[in-house]
């Protein structure tokens, strides 16, 4: 398991009842979605913001991260692709379980927010974590159209305007 390295914002371990964790896209890095805490933080007090770079460089773009290479658009093998995901969910599982420890809280306290590829390999791991690990839902495109004032849809744009830190779920 290769290790993740994460800029944080907001509550300090021991202070947070949440914990935000942005997957950035395919070509970027985790600073490129962090600065979304600073506009959700003052609306959910007691949340800590973690952004991991994925675990590789990115094939398309050299001075960003990939979670796992993309075929059509680095020319990888599709089970290069595959072996990429899976690796890069054990990556993302182990950086997960670290962090809930760290911040002594439980997978209902953990919400997702993928964006593009980091929607993609949250989709991978969200359902697949066991019962004591699985955060209950996930926020993806649809929660930054809400977000951005669109319209947004489906569960996980009402999903976003119900949660609350300490409400007993997570998104």
């Amino acid at each position: 398991m290769r290790e993740l390295q994460s800029a944080r914002k907001g509550a300090a371990p021991g202070e947070a009842r949440a914990l935000v964790v942005f997957l950035h896209g395919y070509g970027a890095d985790g600073a490129d979605l962090l600065g979304l805490a600073d506009v959700l933080g003052p609306h959910l007090p007691g949340v800590a913001f973690l952004a991991p770079d994925a675990p590789e460089p990115c094939a398309g773009n050299p001075f960003g991260r990939q979670w796992f290479p993309i075929p059509w658009l680095d020319g990888s093998s599709e089970e290069a692709a595959r072996q990429g995901l899976l690796a890069a969910a054990g990556d993302l599982n182990g950086f997960l379980d670290a962090q809930l420890a760290e911040f002594g809280l439980g997978a209902e306290a953990l919400a997702l927010v993928g964006f593009s590829q980091g929607a993609m390999i949250s989709l991978q791991i969200a359902p697949r974590r066991d019962a004591r690990r699985r955060c209950r839902r996930h926020l993806g495109p649809a929660f930054g159209a809400r977000a951005a004032g669109g319209r947004g849809g489906g569960q996980a744009a009402g999903a976003a305007d119900a949660w609350r830190p300490g409400s007993g779920g997570a998104v």
